[in-house]
């Protein structure tokens, strides 16, 4: 590693306002970036400047003066100067863009007993006329003093606009010591940076110093150049600057739904319809996408397009890709009588349909649709790039292949298969990190066949996207994307990184750096290794007779290892993504040649010792080499059959060293709190497993000797009945009861246990959930975003009821209302054992039991809707699925071949519910009967309960 010795500057991203004063939409008036979303806190590298992005969003008002900014910083901090990221010019059609310095004022004085310096920043108000939040920023450079390092320091700041002044922040400022800069550049794996702020930084020596950092860690440096349509307006020191050999410019036009910045100022083009008849373009032109794809006049795709790319070509001649971030919406879509029109042919249709009959009857296949529509769209940009510039490589930025779920994600209406036909290169949105991260790039790097750079969004302008990345993280996602094969790391939107992020993304660039010529063999099978994590607490506990082991914590789930190979060394990445455990894993390589090796840890350059010997016989590689992983960490592990010389420097790991360690944790180890039990009178709590789940601990709720069982999420998966042979939910697989699903597409949610307890013999116990924020690329917050939820479940009368309550609270981020809606899923499965080898629904009869009698539930087909109003509405099925009437009645399912033999009656009692769905499967094997709550407004901190009872009778 070799230092990165520069000059101490110091750019700092001005803290967001949620702690000040905001505007009458409740949207703060000025936010510092990353510092609000960092609690306060920043950091600083000695040796680098630092950005502080001071986001604006006060009202503009004419004749109210500059905005004025007040820092004050303590003695060692600088500031340089300061300047808008987007150049006032832009109000001005015939210049060229500049990048001016504000005018700052300044004075020393005494604050605290301390050195303090006064820096009043006049910010050219014109910026707040912009619509969007980026351009409404303004930059703030500091430096830091030479030797500084470690020191601990408090910084305030102020704003003045128009006659209000929003009151005093702080800001925790810690100086790191300066970056360590690799000693070798990576070759093959490159990192691009989209919209560099640095790159416009009227201070040249701030501009450099990122663009040196950048190619401190790659021999090139991919930038993404923004382009609007008056975004050729660059001034000339700029666009000399990129032609910098070292820079491959990736231009990057501005797309409004499904139409690219170089058409918006067309004339007389059909434009997008709004499902209510009005035009979508506003004050950016959206064209239909039935035009874009037809192009009947030939002036899109072979007139202004190639000559849009010619000018972008001539001002960036270091051009090498177009990258185009598409990300075609339900907002983006057309309902014009044309468009219309291409929807019959696509349907085959006998007449146009109406827009009502489109949403009412067609929404699957108008969503099919309209993804055939961006499909198509998207090869005609490729198409028309191919034929004017076949040089330049075509880049899609959009959703990649998602790991669960449906294959399009609700907001975005195509994915990267359908892009792997006409792209050179994939730069796809994996905005997570994690377990996430790992296994979505894993998946699309074994489904696409084009070179990938995955995009990570650190810097982002709200805190839900920031939150999904730490230094560790970011330094975890690096690493595996070079592991898994990518041919890089892009982050969106700007290159202000926090000093510890610039820490670790130049350990990854090391690592990698050092272990590129394995990665670019290809990962190793997952046979030519095993591996056992050693460090977990295992219990054998009795259940019902049989001895069963339960361990803790999960350390499996949170563990990848990959494995390559070159001839006869070995590289293994290891990855725990546990946030609090270090993982000490046992890795065997059962073929390894009998030969010593040299093994290494990559990133501090240690050498691991046996007896002493630096030599590590292949024995103990063949029958386990005990490794330790940190919370958060990656350890990187070369083997080599060769060796390099040691120096008085090296750091020597023991292996004896990390076998005392590990057992002297696993005396601290008790898995007891972990697996909670409980026994009271004829009830009991414990714990279990079921063959289907594997070894996962699942949760026995016992009463009168009748056992239920439930899985990881909550559900009930199993229900034996005293003195019964059979579980009464299996038939051929176990089914399940109580099952929430939100009709809002969330995250997963996932249910952690909070209590368990029994109250007057009752056995109960309550999980918790809050609905996370998505990890895509959407621009809006998730509506359900924050929403807490509580799923208690009890065993009751003897262990022929079993109740579950539900509760919602709003807790959304931003404190909007939501709009509820779920649906109880049950699979009962009831009555397996009756059925033999018969259907399921042979057996099986359903029926309401209302006040006036027995209704019952016949000629039932694959989908069946009973609602209590007279229009259905919700967005299970559609209204050509509704079979009958719901009152709130109890629904009852009797099972038996001849006689009715058991009865399962299923209630809730809440006017939540209007609604009961059946699903029937076409081999009448299994069915499902699921409870369809109304669409409920539920306001910021409010909370609602429901409630859905299951009673089991014997009828014989």
């Amino acid at each position: 590693m070799r230092k990165y010795l520069l000059f101490s500057v110091l750019v700092l991203f001005l803290p967001a306002i949620a702690i000040c004063k905001t505007g009458d939409d409740g949207e703060e008036q000025a936010m510092l970036l990353p510092v609000d979303f960092q609690d306060g806190k920043y950091n600083i590298c000695e040796n680098f400047p630092a950005t502080w992005l001071f986001m604006l969003r006060f009202p503009y008002q004419e004749n109210a003066g500059d905005i004025e900014i007040i820092l004050e910083l303590p003695e060692g901090l600088k500031c340089l100067g300061s300047s808008t990221m987007f150049s006032p010019d832009y109000f001005n059609k015939d210049v060229i863009y500049q990048n001016y310095l504000d005018k700052i004022k300044s004075e020393n004085f005494t604050r605290n007993k301390m050195k303090y310096s006064r820096y009043v920043i006049s910010v050219n108000p014109i910026i707040l006329k912009l619509w969007r939040r980026e351009p409404r920023i303004d930059r703030i450079y500091l430096e830091a003093a030479a030797g500084m390092s470690g020191k601990r320091l408090t910084a305030y700041w102020s704003v003045n606009y128009a006659g209000e002044k929003i009151r005093e922040n702080t800001v925790q400022i810690e100086i790191l010591p300066p970056l360590n800069m690799p000693a070798k550049k990576c070759s093959t794996f490159n990192a691009a940076i989209m919209k560099p702020a640095s790159l416009t930084s009227p201070l040249p020596h701030v501009r450099d110093a990122y663009i040196d950092y950048w190619l401190a860690l790659q021999k090139k440096l991919y930038l993404g150049i923004f382009m609007g349509p008056d975004t050729l307006r660059w001034n000339k020191e700029t666009l000399e600057f990129c032609k910098r050999k070292d820079f491959e410019i990736m231009a990057i036009p501005s797309m409004n739904g499904n139409t690219l910045s170089c058409f918006w100022k067309l004339k007389d083009i059909p434009e997008a319809i709004s499902p209510d008849g009005k035009k979508i373009s506003g004050s950016l032109l959206q064209i239909s996408p039935w035009y874009l794809i037809d192009d009947p006049k030939g002036i899109l795709w072979d007139k202004t397009f190639p000559e849009y790319m010619k000018e972008i070509r001539k001002m960036f001649p270091t051009m090498t890709a177009l990258l185009i971030d598409y990300e075609p919406g339900i907002k983006d879509e057309c309902y014009s009588t044309e468009n219309r029109e291409k929807f019959r042919e696509f349907t085959k249709l006998a007449a146009v349909p109406e827009i009502s009959e489109i949403k009412e009857k067609y929404r699957i296949e108008w969503r099919k649709f309209r993804r055939k529509q961006s499909r198509e769209i998207n090869e005609k940009i490729a198409g028309s790039l191919k034929r004017c510039m076949p040089e330049i490589k075509y880049s899609l930025c959009t959703t990649p292949v998602r790991l669960h779920g449906n294959k399009l994600a609700d907001w975005c209406l195509i994915d990267a298969e359908d892009g792997e036909n006409v792209v050179d290169l994939n730069t796809h949105m994996i905005y997570c990190s994690g377990t996430k991260f790992f296994d979505t790039l894993e998946l699309n790097m074994k489904k696409l066949k084009k070179p990938f750079i995955p995009m990570l969004d650190p810097n982002e302008y709200e805190r839900r996207y920031c939150e999904n990345y730490t230094p560790l993280l970011i330094k975890q996602n690096i690493v595996a994307s070079a592991a898994l094969g990518a041919k890089g790391i892009a982050f969106w939107p700007n290159d202000c990184f926090d000093g510890l992020y610039l820490q670790e993304i130049c350990r990854s660039f090391d690592i990698i750096s050092q272990a590129e010529d394995f990665y670019s063999a290809g990962c190793c099978p997952a046979d030519n290794f095993n591996w056992n994590i050693e460090n977990v607490s295992t219990k054998i506990i009795d259940d019902d007779g049989k001895k069963i082991e339960l361990s803790y914590p999960d350390l499996y789930s949170n563990l990848r290892i990959l494995t390559h190979r070159k001839e006869k060394d070995w590289l293994l990445t290891l990855f725990n993504y546990n946030k609090k455990s270090p993982v000490f894993v046992t890795v065997k390589i059962p073929e390894i040649p009998s030969l010593t090796y040299q093994v290494t840890d990559i990133e501090t350059s240690s050498f691991f010792t046996l007896r002493k010997h630096k030599d590590i016989p292949a024995e103990i590689l063949r029958t386990g080499l005990l490794l330790e992983v940190p919370p958060d960490g990656v350890k990187v592990i070369k083997i080599l059959s060769t060796r390099t010389a040691h120096t008085a420097q090296s750091v020597l790991i023991p292996l004896e060293s990390i076998h005392e360690k590990l057992a002297s944790i696993k005396k601290k180890q008790d898995a007891l709190s972990v697996f909670p039990v409980m026994s009271e009178g004829n009830a009991r709590i414990a714990w279990t497993q079921l063959s289907t789940f594997g070894k996962t601990p699942l949760l026995k709720l016992v009463q009168s000797n009748t056992k239920v069982i439930l899985d990881a999420d909550a559900n009930l998966v199993s229900w034996r009945p005293a003195n019964c042979k059979h579980d009464i939910l299996y038939s051929k697989e176990y089914g399940s009861l109580g099952e929430l699903m939100l009709y809002e597409n969330t995250p997963a949610i996932e249910f952690k246990l909070d209590s368990i307890s029994i109250d007057k013999n009752n056995p109960s116990v309550t999980f918790k959930s809050k609905v996370p924020d998505q990890d895509g690329a959407n621009p809006e917050p998730l509506p359900l975003s924050g929403l807490e939820i509580s799923k208690k479940s009890q065993l009751d009368n003897k262990g022929t009821e079993y109740i579950v309550e539900y509760e919602f609270r709003n807790n959304h981020p931003q404190k909007a209302d939501m709009k509820l809606g779920f649906r109880i899923r049950n699979i009962p499965r009831f009555g397996g054992y009756l059925a033999g080898k018969s259907p399921l629904m042979s057996i099986t009869q359903f029926s309401f039991q209302s006040g006036t009698g027995v209704i019952k539930l016949e000629n039932l087909s694959k989908n069946n809707i009973f609602t209590g109003t007279k229009t259905y509405t919700l967005p299970i099925c559609s209204k050509d699925d509704v079979k009958g009437k719901y009152d709130g009645d109890p629904l009852c399912i009797t099972v038996g071949k001849t006689i009715p033999f058991e009865k399962l009656l299923i209630h809730s009692s809440d006017k939540i519910f209007e609604a009961v769905y059946f699903f029937i499967a076409a081999d009448e094997s299994f069915y499902t009967v699921e409870f369809l709550s109304r669409i409920i407004h539920l306001k910021y901190g409010e909370s609602i309960r429901c409630q859905v009872s299951y009673l089991k009778t014997a009828l014989l």
